[in-house]
């Protein structure tokens, strides 16, 4: 199923009708400006699939996305980021050659992460360990032990590339280290950047 959204600042016009971003979102559209960027604080929940299916996944790790349903999603006012926006994000948080930034965009809490180490989310971006689906084997993976992204980065040959956070690492792996086939029916999270 397709859904058209826009936001008009107070609603989400879904297919038409609105409703309050809120009752829609099943949580607060909370944003957090770091740096230069406003990035919507947690997973977007609307639309898209949950961790095995399960509803009550949603709340606390957002929806999964295939390419499909992540490309055609409009709010106005917000973004799919770039893979240059994570980099700025990482310069800002204080990444420097040899030296990984992840733990300070983790939640440290372990209802969300199998493993905190090095987590202090001191950005406040609270990223959490939503796993992801690979359609080719109908396998829903990695709950509490990674999260990828979309961005709208093509990478060539169909593909798009998507930042991983693993739950134990402060790596976090661009570009050539993870990217999903658009035509795959894989799907990750989402957080959007403001525009």
């Amino acid at each position: 199923m397709a859904y058209f959204l826009q936001y008009n600042g107070n609603y989400l016009q879904v297919n038409g009708q609105y409703q309050s971003v809120k009752s829609i979102l099943k949580n607060d559209f909370t944003s957090i400006t770091i740096g230069t960027q406003t990035w919507m604080q947690y997973n977007l929940v609307e639309g898209g699939k949950t961790y095995e299916n399960d509803e009550a996944n949603r709340a606390n790790f957002g929806a999964m996305y295939t390419w499909s349903e992540i490309s055609n999603l409009n709010i106005s006012g917000w973004r799919l980021p770039t893979l240059d926006d994570f980099y700025t994000l990482a310069a800002f948080v204080g990444e420097t050659e040899g030296i990984t930034y992840g733990g300070t965009l983790k939640d440290t809490s372990l209802k969300y992460w199998r493993d905190v180490t090095g987590h202090t989310n001191s950005s406040g971006f609270s990223i959490r360990g939503a796993g992801y689906y690979q359609e080719s084997i109908d396998t829903f993976s990695d709950l509490l032990n990674l999260t990828a992204f979309w961005t709208s980065t093509n990478m060539g040959d169909d593909t798009i590339g998507t930042p991983l956070f693993y739950a134990n690492s402060d790596n976090v792996f661009y570009i050539t280290a993870y990217s999903i086939n658009i035509n795959s029916g894989d799907r990750v999270s989402a957080r959007l950047i403001h525009t």
